[in-house]
């Protein structure tokens, strides 16, 4: 028997069920810790690629360019089928209005893996630009893509999307969700790409940044989790909400983190502890990235 979602998707196969019914048991299987020490790296820009001038400072974590490709020849990409469903039909049902500026993407739960990412990412943003058509100005992305069965390949392919599209100014991320998936460092390093690129491409700056990013219950270890914070702090946070500023709210607590490996400081992160929440900091010096629930790690340090 196949069974759908209200979007028509078949819903996953049986090793996607069998990693999210592990994910969500109280006695999901402890992972192994792989933490690395990120001293010693080193960020080298690319032969020929100009710098947007928010590059990391330091030598903590090397951080790849994000080079999407132009937005005319990811459109021209779109095709084929997901879960038997044509993935120009999944993608319409898949993007909403959610305001005059707000666009949803709800890919949550419906069993995708990268292969199927690599044919949607197009898709999506085929349809996110024939619905900012007319809008004068960069729509704000919240996807959620949560429960899923998508890995660091899967991470690479959406993320080339997001850029193509900030980069032709038509929309840009606010909300990312992708907690209880299988992403490793590599996808995080992708994310971390695109927290740098918003900086330098129009329509992005003040609020009109990625401001929430959910990668809990996955696999990054230190590696990873550095590159994140690392490059928020060379990209435009803490951001501008009215008068205030406001550190990224990055979740990644239950993944495979030895915080001592992290670059962490006071000045670097806010435990969001008290009486923050994701658009407000209540430390005086506001810290470019909140990090929530950080001890809660499968890494058990000796």
């Amino acid at each position: 028997t196949q069974h759908l979602d209200s979007r028509g998707l078949l819903l996953g196969s049986a090793d996607c069920s069998k990693l999210l019914a592990a994910e969500d048991s109280a006695e999901a299987p402890t992972l192994a810790a792989k933490g690395q020490d990120l001293d010693g790296w080193e960020e080298v820009p690319p032969k020929g690629k100009k710098s947007c001038g928010n590059k990391p400072d330091s030598a903590s974590c090397t951080i790849p360019d994000l080079d999407p490709p132009p937005l005319s020849a990811l459109l021209s990409k779109v095709g084929g089928r997901v879960k038997g469903v044509p993935v120009t039909e999944l993608a319409s049902r898949s993007v909403r209005d959610a305001g005059s500026n707000v666009i949803r993407v709800d890919l949550q739960q419906t069993g995708i893996t990268d292969t199927d990412m690599q044919l949607l990412a197009p898709a999506v943003a085929a349809v996110v630009f024939q619905r900012c058509q007319g809008r004068g100005g960069p729509v704000a992305l919240h996807i959620s893509a949560e429960k899923n069965c998508l890995s660091d390949g899967g991470v690479r392919a959406l993320v080339a999307a997001l850029g193509s599209l900030m980069q032709g100014a038509v929309a840009y991320p606010r909300y990312i969700s992708l907690f209880r998936n299988g992403i490793g460092d590599d996808g995080a390093l992708a994310l971390a790409s695109l927290l740098i690129f918003q900086a330098c491409h129009p329509g992005c700056g003040g609020k009109r940044v990625l401001q929430e990013l959910h990668l809990s219950h996955n696999q990054l270890t230190a590696h990873g989790a550095g590159a994140l914070i690392t490059a928020a702090r060379n990209a435009p946070y803490p951001y501008s909400h009215g008068v205030a500023k406001v550190p990224l709210w990055l979740r990644v607590e239950y993944n495979n983190i030895d915080h001592r490996l992290l670059p962490l400081t006071k000045h670097t992160h806010c435990p969001a502890s008290g009486q923050c929440r994701a658009v407000h900091c209540a430390r005086p010096a506001v810290p470019p990235v909140h990090l929530p629930h950080l001890d809660f790690q499968n890494f058990r340090s000796s």
